[in-house]
């Protein structure tokens, strides 16, 4: 496609893609890639933009790129022709929500060391996920996308809270499939006017914690 053509026409995200295999599940974790991928999470963008928004050299990103586009988390939806035989992409992520196939976190293999392995890789994944959504939390309070001296709701205020929910299996199944609803709600929403990227992290697991866990106030 090239920028005479109607730009209606690209490609669109799906509403929703799994993570099959182990390599794309690490190639998505990654510090670096996860903020590419917020960054391409809904307006196309050249290699040149993401440089830009990240503040970093175009030139560190290309093979991150490589390896997005390589495991089909990210694609090319418009090619710009500039001077002479020079082509500009624009790349977009290929879903709008990525889910971890269940075989996935629960992969086991025969010899033992081999599945603590695994194990350790898949927290060390997650851990990767938490340390680079911290990164992105310091960067935005920097740059002052987040006031820490507001309070929720408010569309530069914090929202946090952590702690444990007494919930019966029953309620905790609804619980999910409210928020997972929730989620799905907002993130079709991407033609409102003044829409900007909002950074969500949901954890929700069972847990050892005792009723005197609750949840602290939301901040």
């Amino acid at each position: 496609m090239t920028s005479s053509e109607n730009t209606d026409t690209r490609l669109q995200p799906d509403a929703e893609r799994t993570i099959g295999d182990p390599e794309t599940l690490k190639v998505f974790f990654d510090p670096m890639r996860a903020r590419i991928i917020r960054t391409l999470a809904h307006d196309p963008c050249t290699v040149h933009d993401i440089a830009e928004t990240l503040n970093v050299p175009f030139t560190r990103l290309y093979y991150h790129m490589n390896m997005l586009e390589k495991h089909g988390i990210i694609r090319v939806v418009e090619t710009r022709n500039l001077s002479g035989a020079v082509e500009e992409k624009y790349y977009q992520v290929t879903a709008r929500i990525f889910t971890v196939d269940r075989a996935l976190l629960t992969m086991r293999k025969d010899d033992g060391d081999d599945t603590a392995k695994d194990e350790t890789g898949l927290i060390q994944r997650v851990e990767q996920a938490l340390i680079s959504t911290q990164r992105d939390l310091r960067h935005s309070v920097q740059r002052g996308l987040v006031d820490l001296t507001v309070t929720p709701p408010h569309t530069h205020a914090l929202v946090s809270t952590c702690g444990a929910l007494p919930l019966s299996p029953q309620r905790a199944l609804e619980f999910q499939r409210r928020l997972l609803a929730l989620c799905d709600e907002f993130a079709q929403d991407v033609t409102s006017a003044g829409t900007r990227h909002y950074a969500v992290a949901l954890t929700v697991y069972p847990t050892t914690k005792t009723d005197e866990d609750r949840p602290a106030p939301i901040i």
